[in-house]
């Protein structure tokens, strides 16, 4: 150990800390990757919330309660203590089931006669024998069926209707119309031009509320 060189070894401690502060620096990468998965879970969860908020919207209070109960004929404006509108209601949808009523059994009938006329010919004895003919037997009966789904779709509105109509009717039963309430209508001057550069001068109608 005599003729062995030591000047290395301060080179060679230098070297290992040098490596050593690198490596403390390359390797904490996870912890980013988990604040991004993270990131994403929570705006799925806003984008969740966000659409069942629209639902709960829908049906929060009275006035979704008064929808619900529209899913019986009548029972949105019993809620509302409406009486006098349930047999508007009804007078529709009665109005509605009897035109269908009607429309089904002309159906049936032209349908029946066109049936008959197809499978026996000349040895049909439908109603309509010697007075129309199979071609025009298909029309009507086309027509027939073009207009019992159009008593359909009616029935169907006037279902929706009865709905909505107690939804926004209890609405305004909760709506504060109160003598609190104004409106003034009240002159506005601006000296910002709003048209064009040369227009110094714009007259403008603003509201102020009164709560």
């Amino acid at each position: 150990m005599k003729g062995l060189n030591m000047g290395w070894v301060p080179v060679f401690l230098l070297l290992f800390g040098y490596w050593g502060q690198l490596k403390g620096q390359v390797q904490p990468t996870k912890p980013d990757t988990l604040q991004v998965v993270e990131t994403t879970t929570d705006t799925t969860a806003e984008q969740e919330e966000k659409k069942e908020s629209i639902f709960k919207v829908l049906f929060r209070g009275k006035p979704g309660r008064a929808l619900m109960w529209s899913a019986i004929p009548g029972g949105g404006q019993v809620y509302n203590r409406r009486f006098w509108k349930v047999p508007i209601v009804y007078a529709g949808i009665g109005a509605a089931v009897y035109i269908i009523a009607r429309r089904r059994e002309n159906y049936h009938i032209y349908d029946e006669a066109f049936r008959m006329r197809v499978d026996l010919g000349v040895n049909s004895q439908d109603r309509f024998q010697g007075v129309y003919d199979v071609n025009t037997l298909q029309t009507f009966r086309r027509e027939a069926d073009k207009a019992l789904f159009e008593s359909y779709v009616w029935l169907g509105l006037i279902y929706v209707a009865s709905g909505i109509e107690a939804f926004v009717d209890r609405h305004l039963m909760e709506f504060d119309i109160s003598d609190d309430l104004s409106i003034e209508l009240l002159p506005s001057n601006s000296s910002i031009a709003t048209v064009a550069p040369t227009t110094p001068f714009s007259a403008n109608i603003g509201l102020r509320y009164r709560f």
